[in-house]
C-alpha cells in the first residue's frame, strides 16, 4: 500500500467521539488507537479497523 498514510487518531480521539456518543464506551466496544510506534495498523483477529469520519455521518454497531 504505497498511498498509506499513518493515522493521527489518539486515545483522546476516541475519548471525543464516545462523550459526543459517536462510538460506545470503551466497556462496551473496547476500542483503541493505534499505538504509536505501528505505522499501518495490526489489529487482533478479533478487532476491525474503523474511520472516525464513517461514525460521524451515523455508522453504529448492533
Amino acid at each position: 500500500m504505497s498511498h498509506w498514510h499513518q493515522s493521527n487518531v489518539n486515545e483522546s480521539h476516541l475519548e471525543d467521539f464516545m462523550a459526543k456518543g459517536f462510538l460506545p464506551p470503551k466497556e462496551v466496544a473496547g476500542c483503541r488507537a493505534r499505538p504509536p510506534e505501528h505505522e499501518k495498523p495490526h489489529p487482533e483477529p478479533y478487532e476491525v479497523v474503523s474511520f472516525l469520519a464513517f461514525h460521524e455521518r451515523g455508522l453504529g454497531y448492533c
